[in-house]
């Protein structure tokens, strides 16, 4: 699976030559631990950010790890992708930026049908529009999700709806926080979840 990081959003990562990651499927022995509050993220999985191998003359490939829901709990998925970095743009950046935009995307038909959900799928493709870092927090403006996903709201939607962020989020080492943005906006994601604007920082770092 290849994607291009060159510093604009890719429309879509295609998702071809999948690893995905499903121990235990029903049995409860798949679900990744988490803080209780909604900054928490699964504590295990691949290892984000360490090359997975490449073709002799082809581009790094690295493992992703996606966060979706199965049974009210997060789980992880991994998938191998090639990065192409630009210059300037940091690994971790390459990395947050093609992971979120895979998240949106939603679930592949397989991971569906092993009882995996998410708020996101086919209305929120497309709608990353940047990722930036200043130093180790990372800044990432969405388009309007509320107009797509207004359920995500609720106090239990906004629960699992930031499980997922966050744990593909702070999956990517080195990356110790994180600012959410809607339209450029802070206080119109945090609206969006009826909290007030906030950094998120990566769980156990406080």
């Amino acid at each position: 699976m290849r994607e291009g990081v060159r510093g604009a959003v890719p429309a879509r990562v295609p998702l071809v030559a999948v690893l995905l990651l499903l121990a235990g499927c029903g049995d409860g022995s798949d679900r990744p631990g988490a803080d209780p509050e909604p900054g928490g993220s699964p504590d295990r999985g691949a290892e984000v950010g360490v090359p997975a191998g490449s073709g002799a003359e082809g581009p790094p490939e690295f493992t992703l790890a996606l966060t979706f829901t199965r049974d009210e709990a997060p789980v992880q998925v991994t998938r191998n992708v090639e990065i192409h970095r630009s210059p300037g743009i940091s690994q971790e950046e390459s990395l947050l930026r093609v992971a979120l935009t895979a998240l949106l995307q939603g679930p592949l038909p397989e991971e569906r049908e092993a009882g995996i959900h998410s708020f996101f799928g086919p209305g929120t493709e497309g709608l990353l529009r940047d990722v930036s870092l200043r130093g180790d927090t990372a800044v990432v403006d969405f388009g309007d999700l509320q107009a797509v996903i207004p359920n995500a709201g609720s106090s239990t939607g906004s629960f699992h709806f930031l499980m997922e962020l966050n744990g593909t989020v702070f999956a990517v080492p080195g990356l110790e926080a994180v600012e959410y943005r809607m339209d450029g906006s802070c206080e119109a994601f945090w609206n969006f979840l009826q909290r007030a604007c906030q950094v998120i920082p990566r769980p156990g770092s406080a």
